[in-house]
């Protein structure tokens, strides 16, 4: 940035003035009857040019120390024509004082300012137009817009029109303070802005600036004028490099840096210097073309609304991509963007050989019809799309959403280590091989298997909407999800190997079966309605009368959470264990031969029939086993409490181990103990049909063994207390 030292001893306001345009005789600068006190010759004070009549210079001219144009309460303007110039002898302000001033150099005229050299003084305006063929020439302290309140604006136009800046330009405010300064430069039609230092765009924080190539935003474009000058900064205030042109193959070589906005408006522009601005860069219409490697920022964030963007087959990483129409043509580069962690939204198209890359945190949404066929990679937060914008083979390792409203088939690969989601009411088919492992949403529409692959193997959450298996068996690492999603088997297995504990509240239906493996519990809350039969042959599979469907081959833990009155009619088999949970009612009225043993934890485990009943081992550590008058023959009993409510039937427990049962045996019916084994009753037993010890022991005492007892083995009676 260039310093504020050469205005340290500017004064606000000039002390006297010297000489003063009247324009009282005509309107040329060298009558003496136009000035008050003589025709300015650099006599070390001061000119002012005010009133309502235009000086005109056509032919050389001397300036004072200080020349104003506009000053006090009074505009001023100046116009040096073909054959005329002005040399200013040290300081030269358009505009001072809260006054407008307005000057023209045209043709070959010229006007010089070594020193000083201000368009839009204090609280004033400047402008300054330099057109055919006409030359100004300024100097080591050159600003447009100076300070607060103060505007300038300066237009470059036509052949051989040059504005020569012998330091750095500072367009809008004389230091990086807070100020609301405003300056324009704009070149068209092969004007020429050279610099030997930077062009700075908006210098002050909180400034407003415009460098534009061509004419300004919301002008019609025209033709381009150029800059020759070491780099374009944007400073602290809100600085804008504006291409608005009618060019077909323009070439902006200067660096770009800073944080302030680029934006395309018309014409093809081609950027060929080291660039890195930051802030942003929008792309109306026309085209923006990487004209080197690095020529387009990867600090900006690309907003295209028309037009396009052109990376020319240089690869670019972005920090977002976002926009609502255009198109970004690749070539055969490779595009990424998201590194600024933002949320953003691209309607328009990615075309090209290249590839397309989603970084960061944030979420990129894609609506466009895209048509690039390198492949898409998800590194970081989340790529959202359809069967539309989502194109070629996917690798996801972070997240990929694919928000269908509408039918729509994906036919390639998706692999990696990330997760994927299903949005939107539309139905979505899978037909590629899809290996990703980061697992799967549902949360509305339809995700559907198109192949035997079409489905990955992964963690399922269905929230909403349906997974449709379509008659293609799928094996799960996990299946969790709230009520009101479904999955549709068809005729299917669907496979659920999973080793963590989750609960899935939504709808099973179909033809197909399902099978529980993993160590994991799975609970069902849903009113599953599917038909083919359950396995379950690893881990728990807990559920109640409703969500527990069909024949159940059960070769590891089935846990009926029943907290309401139900009753499950289908047949339990397999060599695994039943648990019954819950304060309600389970009935079980089909033929149950499981062998893996039953306990009883809470609520009421009810015979519903004389084969309801398996003969294993039992455990009631809670609630109720309520024969309901059905003899019962059992391998072993035990249990810390609870009930067995023997109604009128024989209890048989013909048992070779030792056990304790501490709860109540209740009810008109009798007990057997058969079997070598010691079952040793402490709970206060009620029932009244007899006892009989066929093999073993039997353990008691006074309150725990009831009625008369046919004794064929051993009777022990533990007595702690009289």
């Amino acid at each position: 940035m260039v310093g504020t030292a050469g205005f340290a001893m500017l004064p606000a306001a000039p002390a006297r003035a010297d000489t003063s345009w009247t324009g009282a005789a005509d309107s040329d600068w060298h009558n003496a009857a136009n000035w008050s006190s003589g025709v300015p010759s650099d006599t070390g004070n001061d000119a002012y040019v005010t009133g309502p009549v235009t000086p005109i210079i056509n032919q050389a001219a001397t300036g004072e120390r200080w020349t104003w144009i506009g000053n006090g309460s009074t505009d001023g303007s100046l116009s040096i024509v073909s054959g005329g110039s002005l040399t200013a002898g040290c300081c030269f302000y358009l505009g001072s004082g809260g006054t407008t001033g307005t000057m023209t150099v045209d043709g070959t005229g010229v006007l010089t300012a070594s020193d000083i050299f201000v368009v839009g003084g204090y609280s004033s305006t400047g402008h300054l137009t330099i057109q055919n063929g006409g030359t100004v020439n300024s100097g080591s302290s050159t600003l447009v817009g100076r300070a607060s309140g103060s505007s300038g604006y300066i237009t470059v136009t036509g052949e051989n029109s040059l504005w020569s800046v012998s330091s750095s330009l500072r367009i809008a405010g004389d230091s990086t303070s807070s100020m609301t300064a405003f300056g324009s430069v704009t070149l068209s039609d092969s004007g020429i802005l050279r610099s030997s230092g930077n062009i700075i765009i908006g210098n002050a924080a909180n400034s407003t600036a415009f460098l534009n190539i061509g004419a300004a935003e919301g002008d019609a474009a025209v033709a381009a004028g150029s800059v020759d000058a070491g780099n374009v900064v944007f400073g602290a205030g809100n600085g804008e490099l504006v291409f608005n042109h009618t060019e077909t193959d323009y070439i902006f070589s200067q660096n770009i840096s800073g944080v302030g906005e680029v934006r395309q408006i018309a014409g093809t522009t081609n950027l060929t210097g080291s660039n890195s601005w930051a802030g942003s860069t929008v792309i109306e219409s026309g085209i923006l073309r990487a004209g080197v490697a690095g020529s387009l920022s990867a600090n900006s964030a690309y907003t295209v609304n028309g037009g396009t963007l052109d990376l020319n087959d240089f690869t670019l990483s972005i920090s977002a991509l976002a926009g609502t129409g255009g198109e970004v043509d690749l070539g055969s580069a490779s595009l990424a963007a998201g590194s600024g962690n933002t949320d953003t939204s691209f309607a328009g198209v990615i075309k090209g050989t290249g590839g397309f890359e989603k970084t960061g945190t944030g979420i990129l949404t894609l609506t466009g019809f895209n048509t690039y066929s390198g492949g898409t990679t998800i590194s970081g937060g989340t790529l959202k799309g359809n069967t539309t914008s989502l194109v070629g083979n996917i690798l996801n390792n972070a997240t990929l959403a694919f928000d269908q409203t509408t039918t729509g088939t994906f036919f390639d690969d998706i692999s990696g280590t990330g997760s994927f989601v299903k949005l939107g009411a539309g139905t979505l088919t899978l037909t590629g091989l899809n290996t990703y492992l980061g697992g799967t949403t549902v949360s509305a529409g339809t995700l559907r298997s198109g192949g035997g692959m079409g489905l990955a193997s992964g963690a399922y959450k269905v929230d909403g909407g349906t997974l449709d298996l379509n008659n293609m068996n799928l094996s799960m690492s996990g299946l969790s999800g709230s009520a009101g999603g479904e999955i549709d088997l068809g005729n299917a297995e669907l496979e659920v190997n999973q080793f963590e504990d989750s609960i899935f509240g939504g709808i099973i239906s179909g033809a197909g079966s399902l099978v529980k493996m993993g160590s994991g519990i799975l609970a069902l809350t849903g009113a599953n309605t599917y038909s083919g039969g359950t396995t379950v042959s690893a881990g728990t599979l807990k559920g109640n009368t409703t969500s527990l469907a069909g024949d159940i081959l059960n070769n590891a833990t089935l846990a009926f959470d029943q907290a309401a009155d139900g009753t499950f009619s289908d047949n339990v088999s397999g060599t695994g264990g039943l648990e019954k949970t819950g304060a309600g009612t389970l009935t079980l009225s089909g033929t149950n031969t499981h062998s893996g043993g039953t306990t009883v934890e809470a609520g009421i485990l009810r015979a519903g029939g004389a084969s309801a009943f398996a003969s294993g081992a039992y455990t009631v550590n809670g609630g109720t086993l309520d024969l309901n008058d059905f003899n019962l023959s059992m391998s072993a009993l035990s249990g810390t409490g609870g009930e067995v409510d023997l109604g009128s039937a024989e209890l048989e427990v013909d048992q070779d181990s030792d056990s304790i049962f501490g709860g109540i045996v209740s009810g008109a019916g009798s007990l057997v103990k058969m079997g070598s084994g010691i079952l040793a009753l402490t709970g206060a037993n009620t029932y009244s049909g007899g006892t009989t010890v066929s093999a073993g022991t039997l353990k008691g005492d006074t309150t725990s063994l009831a009625g008369d007892i046919v004794n064929n083995a051993t009777l022990a009676f533990d007595q702690a207390t009289d």
